[in-house]
């Protein structure tokens, strides 16, 4: 009896499997038949996404002196579309009137500054003799950064006038190609349209400063020299500039026209002989203005030009004793004595900046 039922129950599970199979199979069957229930292939879906992203140059013009320093920013409107990078493959300009100038000295040749749009930066160069820009930055490391909005700053570059004229600046682009500029999405190049922009130089604004020593010993009526003027990078005190010397009234004044094509922000050095140097730091050489350029006292005593106070100083004064000496009269009360032999002995081994 037992048995009898056990062979039912199996019987009837064999049964219950072949119903079950039968409807699935014909649903499955239904589905495949029914065009309105096909999955659709997301491929297809996205290349229906029409192109509506743009790049822009902000400001798109531009017009100062020869020297001056403007920067003009790369905007993406992603036009309403998720992107997860951007080619500048390239951005133009007319290298015999502008240069880029670098955004980090401690890497190799010459980079703009790039943006935190997307994070990852893939291609960062510059070439200020044939004018181009290059520049990649992406998120394929991690495709949940993406960019959405209306005026995100890819980069900012800094630019240098060089000459007088004008230079547009220009995206290599033409609608529809992959291997130039691009804004990319899911769906390819989502790149509409790019904007340029027009920068004009113009003829330099002289920059004048007036030179100012105050010199240790003299009075302030008699402060008349010859000097040199060293123009210092801000950060090493490398030597960018050494124009011819100049001669100061007896205030000890000159108003000096600063060399073209320096940086912003300088440190001045000057060469008194005499003296010992004297360093000036941070001078701003933006300001069109006539700024005084006032230095530290410069310390007496230095007689043979070597920035430092020893025999060879006291050398010189012991062998003009008693004359009126210009170099070494440094009260310039006509005479070169005990007076003046106070500053030698004063300064005794100290060195010039």
């Amino acid at each position: 009896m037992n048995r009898i039922i056990k062979i039912s129950n199996i019987v009837i599970v064999i049964i219950a499997i072949s119903v079950i199979s039968s409807i699935v199979y014909f649903k499955y069957s239904k589905k495949l038949s029914n065009p309105t229930a096909r999955s659709i292939d997301p491929s297809s879906q996205l290349a229906q996404v029409s192109p509506s992203a743009t790049l822009t140059l902000d400001p798109s013009n531009y017009s100062g002196a020869v020297g001056s320093i403007f920067e003009v920013s790369i905007i993406v409107n992603s036009g309403n579309q998720d992107i997860y990078a951007v080619d500048i493959n390239r951005l133009n300009f007319n290298a015999n009137m502008l240069e880029v100038v670098d955004d980090n000295l401690d890497i190799n040749g010459v980079q703009i500054r790039p943006g935190i749009l997307l994070g990852i930066n893939q291609f960062n160069t510059v070439n200020n003799t044939l004018g181009t820009v290059q520049f990649s930055q992406s998120a394929f490391y991690d495709p949940f950064i993406t960019y959405k909005g209306t005026s995100g700053e890819l980069a900012r570059i800094k630019f240098r006038v060089k000459s007088v004229g004008t230079s547009a600046i220009t995206f290599d682009f033409t609608y529809g190609r992959s291997t130039d500029t691009n804004v990319v999405g899911l769906s390819g190049d989502l790149l509409a349209s790019v904007g340029t922009g027009s920068y004009t130089g113009t003829p330099a604004v002289p920059i004048q400063r007036n030179i100012i020593f105050i010199l240790e010993g003299a009075p302030s009526s008699k402060r008349d020299v010859s000097a040199t003027i060293q123009f210092l990078n801000s950060t090493d005190k490398a030597v960018l500039s050494t124009p011819p010397a100049i001669s100061t009234n007896t205030s000890g004044q000159y108003t000096m026209t600063v060399p073209a094509g320096l940086p912003s922000i300088v440190t001045l050095r000057p060469v008194v002989r005499g003296y010992l140097s004297k360093l000036l730091t941070s001078v701003d050489l933006t300001n069109t203005a006539t700024l005084n350029a006032t230095f530290p006292t410069l310390f007496a005593g230095d007689l043979n030009g070597d920035q430092i106070i020893n025999t060879l100083d006291f050398s010189y004064m012991n062998s003009k004793w008693g004359t009126a000496d210009a170099l070494a009269d440094f009260d310039k009360n006509g005479s070169v004595n005990a007076n003046d032999f106070v500053f030698v002995s004063r300064n005794w081994l100290l060195r010039g900046e």
